[in-house]
């Protein structure tokens, strides 16, 4: 399986590609402005003859220039801005044979782009931001294109990966606002002087689209952005069904500490007294468990235990099983503090689950009688195995699997 991490500026795409290649490290991870077999962000796109001439002209970078070129059947990419120099005219000179912003026409646009997508072939690839932002923000910006245009193009492009086995994982941003104020103090200078806004500014008030609809400024850049993540949302939806997860922040998963179990303890009896009551299963319910069981749990290599924290707030607890034998990872328990519950924590934490651990491949069980619990996992992609459990005249147990 080869994974592709997309979402609009300032959405995580960089700290869960970093999650995900801490946790796999088999995967080969491709970031943005490195070398990458299907996308041409910050890099050059030269034929022969060009690249004779860049190494003719930059002659004190040539061995920086040589160490990030890439020979590709007649045309040599450069990962310029991997090349270290004060010379600011070299990175002026290597962005001009950059394939998007309008650089060269759309049929050689696509053909680029298709031969690409094409002629990859590989496994446990992991893509940051390489199948979505560069390619829709040229065709929205600089080409104008329409909607339906782009999904068109999104067409043909899945054609171009058809047999590759490819999931898309897109972190959907709530607070578009909030978001770029984030990144727009992380991409600061040390006296706090703003430096990618300023930047991201200039390019979107001077592009093709804002030329033709008299666009500019903060307020309509995010909603350009609020535009742009609908749109992509659309492509996943109509073109890569079943091929992709959608992310959603605003909760994170934090480490339960050996200090912390009693009260993570104390959390599960009172979170699960009322199920307690209504099955009367007391021989494996959560909410009849000693404190010694969670110690136990908490000391196997395999467990680990996760605060869900919103509203900077403990709202629940999460235990993720991970043998790292091949067998599934598991989901056991997870619960939502009463006060917070149907707020969709419970779904946004499992979603962190699988940023750190993967999509695939997982397990959980639950109580066949509660509808609620049923929808949820079957919504989030998780489909019943045919095993059931019957624990009493009330209650039974039913087995899910995902990937």
């Amino acid at each position: 399986m080869n994974y592709f991490v997309e979402g609009l500026q300032g959405s995580g795409k960089t700290t869960l590609v970093g999650q995900l290649s801490e946790h796999f490290p088999e995967y080969k991870t491709i970031r943005e402005g490195e070398y990458s077999p299907v996308e041409l962000a910050w890099c050059a796109y030269l034929t022969k003859d060009e690249y004779a001439e860049v190494l003719e002209k930059f002659s004190d970078l040539r061995a920086q220039i040589e160490e990030k070129t890439y020979f590709e059947d007649e045309h040599v990419i450069v990962c310029y801005t991997k090349v270290q120099t004060e010379n600011h005219g070299f990175y002026q000179e290597l962005e001009k044979h950059e394939i998007y912003n309008n650089r060269v026409s759309f049929e050689e646009f696509k053909r680029i782009i298709l031969t690409r997508f094409q002629n990859w072939s590989g496994d446990k690839y992991l893509f940051e931001c390489s199948l979505f932002q560069n390619i829709v923000e040229d065709m929205m910006l600089f080409r104008v294109a329409t909607d339906d245009d782009i999904v068109a193009f999104y067409k043909e492009i899945k054609q171009a990966l058809e047999g590759k086995k490819i999931h898309i994982m897109y972190l959907k941003a709530e607070d578009i606002e909030g978001n770029l104020n984030v990144i727009r103090k992380e991409r600061s200078d040390e006296n706090g002087k703003e430096i990618w806004f300023p930047m991201m500014m200039q390019f979107f008030d001077n592009c093709p689209y804002s030329k033709a609809n008299g666009t500019s400024g903060e307020a309509d850049l995010i909603a350009h952005f609020a535009h742009r993540q609908e749109l992509e949302l659309r492509i996943l939806e109509e073109v890569f069904p079943g091929q992709y997860s959608v992310l959603l922040r605003g909760v994170k998963l934090v480490p339960v500490k050996k200090e912390d179990l009693e009260t993570v303890w104390k959390m599960q009896v009172e979170a699960f007294s009322g199920l307690l009551e209504k099955y009367q299963d007391y021989d494996m319910s959560p909410g009849a468990e000693k404190l010694d069981k969670i110690e136990a749990r908490f000391n196997q290599p395999w467990t680990t235990y996760y605060f869900i924290v919103a509203e900077n707030k403990n709202v629940g607890v999460i235990r993720i099983v991970n043998k790292k034998d091949g067998s599934r990872k598991r989901i056991s328990p997870i619960w939502i503090m009463e006060e917070f519950r149907g707020k969709g924590y419970a779904q946004k934490a499992i979603l962190e689950a699988e940023k750190i651990y993967g999509v695939d491949n997982w397990s959980l069980d639950t109580i066949l009688q509660e509808k609620g619990n049923l929808h949820l996992y079957e919504k989030m992609g998780y489909h019943q195995t045919g095993q059931i459990e019957h624990i009493n005249d009330k209650m039974d147990i039913v087995f899910y699997e995902k990937g």
